[in-house]
């Protein structure tokens, strides 16, 4: 038992769980920014969009890294 998970933990990385995290946050800033209208995101707010675009192209970055390491 303790081995099966030891392994999935293996194959499982960080920078995947980053990249996935990436994605969905970008893709939630730019197509749903009236999410991000808290108080806490007031001084981000009028650059909700642009921020989401950097979002989804640093995961998209870090995925072909990922998927292409000797590239």
């Amino acid at each position: 038992m303790y081995s099966a998970a030891v392994g999935i933990l293996e194959r499982a990385r960080v920078e995947w769980f980053a990249a996935a995290f990436g994605l969905v946050v970008g893709t939630t800033m730019v197509f749903v920014p009236y999410e991000f209208g808290a108080a806490l995101f007031q001084h981000i707010y009028p650059s909700v969009r642009p921020l989401g675009s950097l979002f989804l192209v640093g995961s998209a970055t870090m995925l072909a890294a990922m998927l292409y390491p000797g590239w």
